[in-house]
């Protein structure tokens, strides 16, 4: 009898690597025999078809490197988008922050020119001299 080869190392299983396990359906077909003459064939046979039932794999896209440069750089560009959205919505917010306390500070503001309005000026001129064209 030939030496038991491993089912991830036969010649079988690499033929079929692409349609066993991933999101591939996948039938398989024992063929065994009900003659005690092959029944160590038939075991293997059995024990390889459970084997190859149970390979899970993870389905990879092969890409050639500039379809792989364009998927890397269309992933940086939306990341980039969604970075520019963050920090807009970010410094709308802070401006309409600093808008509310403008509009807080101008009415602060008015109010006290509103109450220096209200007090008499007199006290301002009390210094001045009117001007001539005659010197002293």
């Amino acid at each position: 009898a030939p030496p038991h080869v491993p089912y991830r190392d036969s010649v079988l299983t690499k033929l079929l690597a692409d349609s066993l396990g991933g999101s591939a359906h996948t039938l398989m077909i024992a063929t065994v025999s009900p003659l005690a003459a092959y029944l160590d064939e038939t075991v293997r046979t059995l024990h390889y078809a459970c084997s190859a039932g149970a390979i899970r794999n993870r389905p990879v896209v092969k890409l050639d490197p500039q379809q792989q440069l364009i998927a890397k750089l269309k992933a940086e560009v939306l990341e980039l988008k969604q970075q520019v959205e963050f920090l807009t919505h970010k410094l709308t917010h802070a401006n309409t922050r600093l808008a509310s306390r403008a509009t807080d500070g101008d009415e602060q503001h008015a109010s006290s020119l509103q109450h220096a309005a209200a007090e008499p000026r007199a006290h301002h001129f009390e210094a001045w001299t009117p001007c001539t064209d005659e010197a002293p």
